[in-house]
């Protein structure tokens, strides 16, 4: 099989898929995209920096995607959530010295490979987004001229501003296994709590979230007393907690001010991939009617046998 052939599997849209440009990555030793070690383990084998004195990072092997990327990429640690496979790759790619030249043979070469991407608005940045279903990758150098922003970082680091910003975001979402869909839907009536609401974007930070094609409609909440676990799920979404993790709901109302207002049912719960299990938040519901979600709240809280909170905002 040729390279293109390999390489370039593409969706009933022409477009390249997101296994393809994972194996595109893998292929070239982009490690840690396999999502079969997470950032504990893979900071214990390469070892924890820093990425000048902004953040912790691990450095990886190199992993030249093109023959001029030179640069070592690495994962950014940003939260204490490291028990989960890397979600974000990034690389500062300075062939040139320049910072547009470097964004524009950054450009070249990728759309070379994958095609012509998105452009962005911003006006004090080049750049530029290819998709590919659950994964992404992004270009982006900052203009100094049309930066008026005091950053501080950029101030002790100028050299910064001739660096092109290599990000590349894959969503490490495992399959729903037949076993579990099978369990999803043999959660009696009684343990089910249905709503009409959907909310289908799975976050990045939101590692447990599984994609599956579950012959149901709308959103449902579930639980499982004899095993304390609970979630929810959709359609093409199903989520898996334990009890024990769990320490209320939170219901933050914002109340219409300069935005429109909204509401929004939180979990909240201690950080089931983090050693220092900190408390977090997972967003269960949301609507657009600051008062929608008034009455499922409690009944919300009351199902799952949890403490209810509920705070109030302006939507400013």
């Amino acid at each position: 099989m040729g390279f293109c052939e390999s390489y370039f599997n593409r969706n009933e849209f022409g477009e390249m898929t997101h296994a393809a440009f994972v194996e595109f990555l893998g292929e070239h030793g982009l490690t840690g995209v396999d999502g079969a070690r997470t950032i504990e383990q893979l900071g214990r084998q390469y070892g924890v920096s820093r990425w000048y004195d902004f953040i912790e990072a691990i450095y990886l092997l190199p992993s030249p995607l093109f023959s001029e990327n030179r640069e070592r990429y690495y994962i950014p640690i940003y939260t204490p959530t490291t028990l989960v496979p890397p979600a974000e790759f990034c690389c500062d790619f300075d062939f040139t010295g320049k910072g547009f030249k470097n964004h524009q043979l950054a450009l070249t070469r990728f759309s070379d490979l994958f095609g012509p991407p998105e452009q962005g608005i911003a006006v004090n940045t080049w750049s530029h987004t290819w998709r590919f279903g659950r994964a992404n990758l992004m270009l982006t150098t900052f203009i100094r001229e049309k930066t008026t922003g005091y950053n501080p970082l950029y101030q002790r680091h100028p050299e910064l501003w001739e660096k092109c910003s290599i990000r590349i975001q894959i969503d490490p979402v495992a399959l729903l296994s037949g076993e579990e869909e099978f369990y999803l839907l043999s959660i009696p009536l009684a343990d089910r709590m249905e709503f009409p609401l959907r909310s289908e974007s799975a976050s990045l930070a939101s590692p447990a979230w599984r994609r599956g094609h579950l012959p149901v409609d709308g959103f449902v909440c579930w639980r499982d007393r004899l095993r304390g676990k609970l979630g929810w799920f959709l359609p093409t979404l199903a989520v898996f907690w334990d009890n024990v993790s769990c320490n209320g709901i939170k219901l933050v109302r914002l109340s219409p001010a300069r935005g429109g207002g909204s509401a929004t049912i939180y979990l909240l719960m201690r950080n089931p991939y983090s050693r220092q299990r900190e408390e977090v938040t997972e967003a269960v519901l949301n609507t657009d009617d600051w008062n929608g979600l008034n009455v499922a709240a409690p009944k919300l809280a009351e199902f799952w046998g949890l403490p209810l909170q509920v705070e109030e905002y302006p939507d400013e």
